[in-house]
């Protein structure tokens, strides 16, 4: 996917895998709910996985002309970078390596890499680095942490060989950040010194909250493989504080930038080597095709995806003026208000004050809808986040409320962020 060369303004898949427990717990109804939680996503398959246009404040980038690059990193960059083709490597193998520290949860990256039809081979060794194909790594946690635990397990050198040799190789989040020289977090650590650059926070003196949290949009600055499937209007979803920044020095890396009060590296690229700041495994199915731009791009799903991101550019193009909706979202939240009616079934429901049962008849508890078919729909209809809120929660003991934490258990809202309040 093409976009203008300059730099402008700039969603979740989230399951768990299956399997049996191993959880320990003293107390039985703990240990049930723990045990439930371990096997989420018995019907995530229903609902499905689709982005919405979202409005918000953003700046019009028009197409230009692109240059000629041949299809792999090697062409020469002039003061600003050219368009380029970084090409992934086409390897028959259907296993990723994954090298997940342990710093925190990934199981989102997991389950995105198992819906593209892969298995997964965890780092437990240096040797697993240097023997891997395809290698993610999703970076949790702050710099100088991983950087330390890097270190400790003697991931560093096998790490930078990996990504030197010419392998594919995909970093997410502080997976891109630690490809810098340094960061300025926690009193300052230095990285991996593959791209020129040092990683800052975002200065709050701009006015923007921090961390930037939100669905975003891309400039795109070359041809890749990696966003072929993103348009301009497309966004993807960052939760951050700190970012690097494009320059000259880093420029033949530079893939993508995003738009949070300046312009910051939303992606790189060079040859096999990529990585993004923004969470594809969370941005629904912007964020799985470009998965599968990284692991499969000469797929046929590729190819369609392309070409389906090739006219919503034209379309974007030839909009009205005034129309351009780039930019970062405005968040919608969607509150849910369930309780069990007399039958026992958990539905969503209103009232006036703690009355929610019909006036006439029979008084029945007023049913607006099952909670995951009104939270599916509104999803479809733009929402970013759903709340569930139990307005008959056990007040002692929340472990007692376990029809609630079922809805949830056995439907999770695919790309959509899912919270549960036990009143």
């Amino acid at each position: 996917m093409l976009v203008d060369s300059r730099p402008v303004v700039s969603a979740p898949v989230w399951a768990t895998d299956g399997g049996a427990c191993t959880g320990v717990c003293t107390c039985k109804r703990l240990k049930a709910v723990l045990c439930s939680l371990e096997s989420l996503a018995t019907a995530l398959k229903h609902i499905p996985c689709t982005n919405s246009t979202r409005i918000g404040a953003m700046r019009l980038s028009v197409p230009t002309q692109q240059s000629t690059c041949p299809s792999t990193s090697t062409c020469k960059h002039a003061a600003r970078p050219s368009r380029q083709r970084c090409v992934s490597a086409r390897a028959a193998g259907r296993e990723v390596t994954l090298l997940d520290y342990g710093a925190g949860n990934v199981r989102s990256v997991r389950n995105a890499i198992k819906k593209l039809g892969y298995s997964i081979k965890d780092v437990e060794k240096p040797s697993d680095i240097a023997a891997a194909d395809k290698l993610i790594f999703p970076g949790v946690g702050t710099f100088g942490q991983a950087m330390d635990v890097l270190k400790s397990r003697g991931y560093i050198q096998p790490l930078v060989d990996h990504i030197q040799s010419g392998k594919p190789f995909f970093g997410i989040c502080l997976g891109l950040q630690l490809l810098f020289e340094g960061s300025t977090e926690s009193g300052g650590h230095e990285g991996l010194g593959i791209i020129k650059g040092r990683v800052s926070a975002f200065d709050p003196a701009r006015g923007l909250p921090v961390p930037h949290i939100g669905w975003n949009t891309l400039d795109q600055l070359k041809s890749s493989d990696l966003l072929a499937a993103i348009a301009p209007q497309d966004r993807v979803y960052f939760v951050h504080t700190y970012r690097a920044m494009p320059s000259e020095a880093n420029a033949d890396w530079v893939l993508a930038t995003s738009h949070y009060g300046e312009d910051f590296v939303a992606a790189v690229c060079n040859g096999n080597a990529m990585a993004t700041q923004f969470h594809p495994e969370k941005s629904g199915t912007a964020g799985l095709e470009i998965l599968r731009g990284f692991l499969e791009p000469d797929s046929a799903e590729a190819q369609a995806a392309a070409n389906a991101a090739n006219s919503r550019q034209l379309a974007f193009v030839g909009g009205a003026p005034g129309t351009d909706v780039r930019g970062l979202a405005r968040r919608v939240i969607a509150c849910l208000d369930v309780r069990s009616n007399d039958n026992g079934d958990l539905v969503v429901t209103k009232g006036d004050q703690y009355d929610v049962r019909e006036k006439e008849g029979d008084r029945d508890v007023r049913n607006l809808g099952k909670p995951v078919d009104l939270a599916a729909r509104y999803f479809a209809e733009g929402a970013d986040e759903v709340a569930f809120l139990n307005i008959t929660g056990f007040r002692d003991c929340p472990l007692e409320d376990l029809p609630m934490l079922q809805v949830w258990i056995d439907q999770v809202v695919c790309s959509t962020s899912v919270a549960t309040c036990l009143s």
